[in-house]
Order: C-alpha cells, then sequence, then structure tokens
C-alpha cells in the first residue's frame, strides 16, 4: 500500500513538474503576443467606454433641457 501511494505521490509531481514546463515554453512563445493583443483590446475598450459615457451625458442633457423647458 504504501509502495502504491508513494508511485502515485512521484507521478502527480512528475506530472506538475511537466505541465509547469509546458506553460512556461507556451508563455515563452506566446506570451508576448498575447500580452500586446491584451493592451490593444485594453485600449479599444477604454475608448467605447468614453464614447458611451458622452452618449449617456448627451442623452441626460437633452432629457434635462426637455423637463427644463416645460416648465
Amino acid at each position: 500500500m504504501a509502495k502504491n501511494t508513494q508511485t502515485a505521490f512521484d507521478t502527480a509531481s512528475l506530472k506538475a513538474h511537466l505541465a509547469k514546463m509546458d506553460a512556461e515554453d507556451f508563455w515563452d512563445k506566446k506570451g508576448k503576443k498575447i500580452t500586446e493583443d491584451f493592451n490593444t483590446s485594453k485600449e479599444s475598450v477604454g475608448k467605447l467606454a468614453v464614447e458611451a459615457m458622452g452618449e449617456i451625458s448627451s442623452f441626460f442633457n437633452k432629457l434635462s433641457s426637455t423637463f427644463s423647458d416645460k416648465k
């Protein structure tokens, strides 16, 4: 029983180590591109958010003017 447990621990440890190595290789190969894509997306989302805020602000200003004109 103890030998089976040790074998299971050794196997799990080896798999974890191999997974870590695979992750490092993946990041070395594609990390720069992923980072660039993320930064591009972040800028696009930021611009869209600013545009949306402008549209929302304009809508509420028009709505406020409508109510002010009716007084």
